[in-house]
């Protein structure tokens, strides 16, 4: 279970953390292509649809816009701002 820090600001205007549990994971496989096109699918059956789909890389001319399904804009927000940089683990 994956957990994250939440805060409440209450009526006072105290503030209060807490661990909140997560009940979903993000993995993300990969391989480098030659094309401008990247395809992305969720294995999370109560996702919306379509559970994959192909989107084009963003450039200035044609930034990457919200769509349908809504679950790949996580994603197309990731993707936008990678800058293809390789990192040394």
């Amino acid at each position: 279970m994956i957990t994250r820090l939440e805060h409440s600001v209450y009526d006072d205007f105290t503030t209060r953390y807490h661990l909140k549990a997560l009940p979903m994971v993000t993995i993300v496989l990969g391989k480098r292509n030659d094309s401008k096109i990247c395809r992305v699918l969720t294995l999370q059956q109560n996702a919306d649809e379509p559970h994959k789909i192909d989107f084009a890389l963003s450039t200035n001319e044609n930034p990457l816009q919200r769509s349908k399904p809504n679950w790949a804009n996580y994603v197309k927000g990731i993707v936008h701002y990678f800058d293809g940089t390789p990192s040394k683990l």
